[in-house]
């Protein structure tokens, strides 16, 4: 009954290979991360999610942001990129609800795992997960991938990467119709080899600047030590040279409940905008998802986007106004003639300035 690169057996088929190296079924045994997926044959990281291949989904390289290397900083100063890995998880709910609610509207970036913790696949229609996801995309928030079962990428081989990497894709697209370019290595695990084949994927390798260390304090005590790092890290920062790449995680209660809120505040009193990955990188909308339309990027770059913008702090753009863009706004991200941010036909069409906003059909 003993399993697991220890022991150099596998299980039978209907099996899973615990991380103490056991044959058997059920959570303990069978969910992922912690099954050992190449020597127990049902572990949750084997099984293919439902919905269309993706690997033969076109992947053209387009913007200034690198495709396959380590991105560890924003672009765009006076910005900070708030993430959450992990997710969705029972948290998840309550964080969209609570960055609704925020003033301004607070968007994000979700790192989403496929299937682990036990949770079952993410598009799994019995689930709520599915619902949670088309939430994030609807309002707003940019939908990234952190792999389908949160394996540690350096020691698997090119084959078992690639299929982390597509699993996830075909679980996401099958929710959302399209899957995200930008994605986020579990354990900020890489090395030069996993980063080459992320980027033939066509994937933009996405760390952090900013870890308030929520993850390691879970409690309401040591809550508190995260909430140090955060007013430390913002009471020393410059919103006109400064910018943050954040990381959280939506599998955390406290970070949920309590950091996040001290977060956004501490970053708006210090005068800084939160925006998603692409955003603070000044990477159009555009550029952050695959479709099987082979069109779709091509028309996207005709659009004639610029790729770095300055947010506006007041709902006023253009060049009139010191070249601020609507980018950063929540749903009235189309710059007007008269240099307004806006979502109606006004803004978004006839007149509409195209290098400070989103226009027309991406409007």
């Amino acid at each position: 009954g003993r399993c697991g690169a220890t022991f150099g057996t596998k299980c039978w088929s209907d099996e899973c290979c615990s991380a103490e190296g056991w044959c058997g079924s059920g959570f303990l045994y069978c969910s992922a991360p912690a099954c050992q997926y190449e020597y127990g044959p049902a572990c949750d990281a084997n099984a293919r999610p439902d919905g269309e291949d993706t690997e033969e989904w076109p992947r053209p390289q387009f913007g200034e942001v690198p495709y396959g290397k380590a991105i560890y900083h924003c672009k765009v100063p006076g910005t900070v990129a708030l993430t959450f890995d992990d997710g969705p998880w029972e948290y998840t709910e309550e964080l969209l609800n609570l960055l609704d609610v925020s003033d301004h509207g607070v968007k994000a970036t979700f790192f989403v795992t496929g299937r682990n913790l036990g949770k079952g696949a993410i598009n799994d229609e019995t689930k709520d997960w599915p619902r949670l996801i088309r939430r994030m995309k609807d309002e707003g928030h940019q939908i990234a991938s952190h792999t389908w079962s949160h394996q540690r990428l350096p020691t698997l081989t090119k084959a078992r990467l690639r299929q982390q990497m597509i699993f996830n894709e075909i679980a996401i697209a099958d929710i959302i119709g399209v899957f995200p370019t930008y994605m986020r290595p579990p354990y900020s695990a890489s090395n030069e080899d996993v980063n080459e084949w992320l980027g033939e994927l066509g994937y933009h390798v996405t760390y952090f600047d900013l870890d308030t260390e929520g993850y390691l304090h879970d409690d309401d005590e040591a809550i508190e030590e995260s909430k140090e790092i955060v007013r430390t890290r913002f009471d020393n920062a410059d919103p006109d040279t400064d910018s943050f790449l954040h990381i959280e995680h939506d599998t955390v209660a406290h970070t949920v409940s309590t950091l996040i809120s001290y977060t956004i505040s501490q970053l708006f009193d210090a005068g800084f905008t939160p925006v998603t990955v692409g955003e603070c990188l000044g990477d159009p909308y555009e550029f952050w998802y695959r479709s099987q339309d082979a069109g779709f990027l091509k028309r996207a770059v005709e659009v004639g986007q610029d790729v770095t913008y300055k947010p506006t702090k007041d709902g006023r753009c253009g060049p009139a106004f010191g070249d601020a863009s609507c980018m950063n706004q929540k749903y009235e991200n189309c710059c007007s003639r008269a240099g307004w941010c806006g979502s109606t036909d006004a803004h978004c069409l006839d007149g509409c300035q195209d290098k400070f906003g989103r226009c027309g059909l991406f409007g």
